[in-house]
């Protein structure tokens, strides 16, 4: 028999595939009635760019390029178009073609972050990394609203171009700081993760303290900033956060202390206390 968890995670993958299928269903039925609106008007471009925009939707990147294509040789050759197109043959590993289709993005009305991102990203699969460091540095200076995956994208993209390159990497996530807030967890445990890399072990514990100031529930990253204290030889203050975590969880809401989280957590903590006193 289930149990109730397992039920329960078996009704939220039905529930998701199914949502899935219906949203493919779906495409499918409008790419038919686009289909026959274009067999009634053979000649208009813009119903080929709105199927080539279906078929991208249903991940088939070959037949909205023919249809992207079809549009521009009845006439259609707008930014938008030439976008999506850039898009398909993006996804199709057609690095060249997509380079070709988003410079013809550049100098119009709608040109947007989106199109200095999308070519960030082919100049890079071409390897042409200072153009994409170009590329991607006026996003993350001029995307006003600009969300943490775009700047950690950045930085991964920084390493991926020299993966010694720590400083650089670490200086845009510092951007990311100033520019979301310095609170964003996601960017300061990828600043945790860049000054591990950088051996910068006082910085990494600032870090850590940080993180143990701003957050309500302190015992998880007092255990972190010890497992890191223990990892680098300073076992005495590793046995102090230790106990910071074990009172920290002392003082929790009895429903709290009663979750399987918090359960886990002291299993790890006794676990590190022991490794510890062993060593």
């Amino acid at each position: 028999m289930f149990t109730l968890s397992r039920k329960i995670v078996f009704t939220i993958n039905f529930l998701l595939i199914s949502s899935i299928l219906f949203a493919h269903g779906d495409l499918s039925i409008r790419i038919n009635k686009k289909t026959e609106e274009i067999a009634k008007d053979v000649r208009n471009s813009e119903l080929y760019y709105e199927r080539g925009v279906l078929y991208q939707q249903h991940l088939q990147y070959k037949k909205a390029i023919k249809d992207y294509k079809l549009a521009k040789t009845l006439g259609n050759d707008d930014s938008h178009l030439n976008f999506k197109l850039s898009e398909a043959y993006y996804e199709r590993k057609k690095y060249k073609k997509a380079l070709r289709s988003i410079k013809t993005c550049f100098g119009s009305e709608n040109q947007n972050v989106n199109v200095y991102k999308l070519k960030a990203r082919i100049l890079f699969k071409l390897r042409r990394y200072e153009e994409t460091m170009e590329a991607y540095k006026y996003v993350v200076d001029n995307t006003i609203d600009i969300r943490p995956e775009a700047i950690i994208e950045y930085s991964a993209i920084i390493l991926s171009i020299d993966n010694s390159n720590y400083k650089g990497a670490l200086e845009a996530i510092e951007f990311g700081l100033e520019k979301v807030g310095k609170s964003t967890v996601v960017f300061q445990l990828k600043k945790i993760e860049y000054l591990k890399k950088m051996s910068k072990v006082d910085a990494v514990l600032v870090q850590y303290n940080q993180l143990i100031k701003k957050s309500m529930r302190k015992e998880f990253w007092y255990y972190e900033k010890a497992k890191y204290q223990n990892n680098v030889d300073r076992v005495s203050a590793a046995n102090i956060s230790l106990q910071q975590a074990k009172l920290a969880i002392e003082v929790l809401q009895l429903k709290f202390k009663n979750t399987i989280a918090i359960k886990n957590l002291q299993i790890q903590i006794n676990e590190l206390e022991k490794l510890i006193r062993y060593d």
